[in-house]
């Protein structure tokens, strides 16, 4: 996310959770090709722009800290 990489997950709650839903998700390995033949290239560059702001909002290291220090210190 944080590369500003489209991603591709397995579908699954805690893949959706962490990537807030704005990832493409696949059942199986079949979903997953057919996702990776048909992914037009301005869905794939919406996608790197969504993922980047997930992971800036959710994943940098002084938000993890801070989050971690509140659990600590609660």
């Amino acid at each position: 996310m944080y590369l500003s990489l489209p991603v591709a997950a397995f579908d699954v709650n805690h893949n959706r959770a962490t990537a807030e839903s704005a990832a493409r998700y696949f059942r199986d390995a079949a979903e997953l090709a057919e996702m990776m033949e048909c992914v037009p290239p301005a869905d794939g560059e919406s996608l790197r722009a969504v993922m980047k702001k997930v992971a800036d909002r959710r994943y940098l290291r002084s938000i993890i800290a801070d989050k971690y220090a509140a659990l600590v210190n609660a």
